[in-house]
């Protein structure tokens, strides 16, 4: 339930600031919604596509260890870098 108020409460704050407030589709909206509602249901709910969303984190958690971890200290030794005259 919070999670659909605080949707209910995005939705109305990006209707108050808009500056064209008659010219929205709120069945655009509406369909965008639902869109979303479904979309969440399959992933929360089918199982190899919940396997499959759990992976790919997986793969992405190893990208981001991968080039977070220090460089080898002879790439960067300061010995290799000529000393300016």
């Amino acid at each position: 339930m919070q999670a659909l108020l605080g949707i209910a409460v995005l939705v109305a704050a990006a209707w108050l600031v808009s500056e064209g407030r008659g010219q929205v589709r709120w069945r655009a909206v509406g369909l965008g919604l639902m869109l979303q509602l479904v979309l969440a249901a399959l992933f929360l709910r089918v199982a190899w596509i919940s396997e499959t969303l759990l992976l790919l984190n997986h793969v992405v958690y190893a990208v981001e260890a991968a080039t977070s971890a220090p460089v080898s200290s002879a790439i960067l030794s300061t010995s290799s870098i000529p000393a300016s005259p």
